[in-house]
Protein backbone atom coordinates (compact mmCIF):
# COMPACT_ATOMS: atom_id res chain seq x y z
CA UNK A 1 0.00 0.00 0.00
CA UNK A 2 1.27 3.46 -0.84
CA UNK A 3 0.74 6.57 1.26
CA UNK A 4 0.95 9.99 -0.39
CA UNK A 5 -0.89 12.49 -2.59
CA UNK A 6 -1.93 11.71 -6.14
CA UNK A 7 0.73 12.70 -8.61
CA UNK A 8 3.54 12.12 -6.08
CA UNK A 9 4.81 8.94 -7.74
CA UNK A 10 8.29 8.20 -6.51
CA UNK A 11 7.89 10.12 -3.24
CA UNK A 12 5.13 8.17 -1.47
CA UNK A 13 5.88 5.69 1.31
CA UNK A 14 5.14 2.09 0.37
CA UNK A 15 4.48 -0.51 3.07
CA UNK A 16 5.35 -4.08 2.13
CA UNK A 17 5.70 -6.06 5.37
CA UNK A 18 3.47 -6.36 8.43
CA UNK A 19 4.28 -8.77 11.26
CA UNK A 20 1.96 -8.64 14.25
CA UNK A 21 3.07 -8.83 17.86
CA UNK A 22 3.21 -12.59 18.59
CA UNK A 23 0.75 -14.07 21.05
CA UNK A 24 3.42 -16.50 22.32
CA UNK A 25 7.15 -15.89 22.79
CA UNK A 26 9.08 -16.45 19.53
CA UNK A 27 11.55 -19.31 19.29
CA UNK A 28 15.31 -19.01 18.94
CA UNK A 29 17.12 -19.04 15.59
CA UNK A 30 20.68 -19.44 16.76
CA UNK A 31 21.47 -16.37 18.86
CA UNK A 32 18.50 -14.27 17.69
CA UNK A 33 14.73 -14.60 18.09
CA UNK A 34 12.73 -16.01 15.20
CA UNK A 35 9.79 -14.02 13.82
CA UNK A 36 7.24 -12.68 13.79
CA UNK A 37 9.19 -9.54 14.50
CA UNK A 38 6.42 -7.13 15.57
CA UNK A 39 6.97 -4.49 12.90
CA UNK A 40 5.61 -2.69 9.87
CA UNK A 41 8.21 -2.24 7.15
CA UNK A 42 8.22 0.11 4.19
CA UNK A 43 10.19 2.18 1.72
CA UNK A 44 10.35 5.95 1.40
CA UNK A 45 12.22 7.18 -1.70
CA UNK A 46 14.60 9.98 -0.78
CA UNK A 47 15.38 8.59 2.68
CA UNK A 48 18.76 7.25 1.52
CA UNK A 49 21.64 9.42 2.68
CA UNK A 50 19.65 11.55 5.13
CA UNK A 51 21.35 12.29 8.48
CA UNK A 52 20.89 9.94 11.41
CA UNK A 53 20.42 10.76 15.09
CA UNK A 54 22.46 7.97 16.63
CA UNK A 55 21.42 4.41 17.32
CA UNK A 56 18.89 4.11 20.12
CA UNK A 57 17.59 0.78 21.39
CA UNK A 58 14.43 -0.11 19.44
CA UNK A 59 11.30 0.45 21.52
CA UNK A 60 7.60 0.21 20.72
CA UNK A 61 6.56 3.01 18.36
CA UNK A 62 10.11 3.85 17.21
CA UNK A 63 10.79 4.38 13.51
CA UNK A 64 14.18 3.23 12.27
CA UNK A 65 15.90 3.38 8.90
CA UNK A 66 17.39 0.09 7.76
CA UNK A 67 21.09 0.63 7.08
CA UNK A 68 21.60 3.65 4.81
CA UNK A 69 18.82 2.87 2.32
CA UNK A 70 15.25 3.92 1.64
CA UNK A 71 13.73 1.15 3.79
CA UNK A 72 12.45 1.72 7.31
CA UNK A 73 10.35 0.01 9.94
CA UNK A 74 7.98 0.97 12.73
CA UNK A 75 8.38 -1.19 15.83
CA UNK A 76 5.12 -2.61 17.18
CA UNK A 77 6.93 -3.85 20.30
CA UNK A 78 10.31 -3.38 22.02
CA UNK A 79 13.29 -5.19 20.48
CA UNK A 80 15.99 -5.24 23.16
CA UNK A 81 17.50 -8.28 21.38
CA UNK A 82 18.54 -6.01 18.48
CA UNK A 83 20.62 -3.80 20.77
CA UNK A 84 21.56 -0.51 19.11
CA UNK A 85 21.67 -1.87 15.53
CA UNK A 86 19.34 0.67 13.92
Amino acid sequence: AAVGKRGDEGTAATFYRNEAVPTAPPGQCGEILCGPYSLIQGRLPGLRGTPTEGQAAVRKGYVARIQDGDDFFIALDAHAEWGHSF
